[in-house]
């Protein structure tokens, strides 16, 4: 048995989990393993953000309020928010959430040195007004189908009262007021749930002259 240094073999390194990088810029076209990157509930707790059920959850980063818009994947490692178009890997959520660059995600993932990014302040105070004025929306929105329903009712007691006596003239009042309103009030109920922000901020605005909420 050779115990010369020269004809050891030399043993085998342990499996690093952590690959050491150097300092400089990565191309954002760098290939990364999604399968070496947390599950999806744990990126989501570090952002302090609501964790994914089912793989469903509010979409941060148009902020949403729906907890079914966006769609996470631990299997693929892929994200989709069926309201604002947003999709990718879990690098480009960090991206588009942090508003931070690729060498940025790979910070807050750990993989090269440097300083987490955080959140612009303003940013996030945008996002937070936003998510504030989304559940002002479906607040309105409920109160409009409520108000919908009822005329309704409505419509179809002066249906009524007409087909048994077409000449009934408070049947045809009624008919004719609730006719009137009832289109403009629908428009407004679905202006409310618009992708579309300043579709929303006009039907609130008309919602609260209206005084209607």
């Amino acid at each position: 048995m050779n115990t010369n240094n020269e004809g050891r073999s030399s043993p085998e390194r342990p499996y690093q989990t952590k690959p050491c990088h150097k300092r400089n810029d990565y191309p954002a076209s760098t290939p990364i393993n999604q399968a070496l990157l947390p599950q999806w509930n744990e990126i989501f707790r570090r952002l302090n953000l609501p964790e994914p059920r089912r793989g469903r959850t509010k979409c941060p980063i148009h902020g949403g309020d729906s907890p079914q818009s966006l769609s996470v994947n631990d299997t693929t490692g892929r994200f989709k928010c069926f309201v604002c178009g947003a999709s990718g890997d879990r690098i480009d959520f960090i991206r588009s959430y942090l508003k931070c660059d690729f060498n940025g995600a790979l910070v807050f993932f750990g993989l090269r040195p440097g300083k987490t990014p955080k959140p612009d302040p303003g940013v996030e105070r945008e996002n937070a007004a936003l998510r504030g004025f989304n559940v002002l929306c479906r607040k309105a929105s409920r109160e409009l189908n409520k108000l919908l329903f009822e005329l309704n009712q409505i419509l179809n007691a002066a249906w009524k009262r007409l087909v048994i006596n077409p000449d009934d003239a408070i049947g045809l009042s009624l008919f004719t007021m609730v006719v009137r309103d009832y289109t403009p009030l629908e428009t407004l109920q679905e202006a409310l749930l618009s992708k579309e922000i300043p579709d929303r901020i006009a039907a609130f605005r008309e919602v609260r002259k209206r005084g209607l909420c």
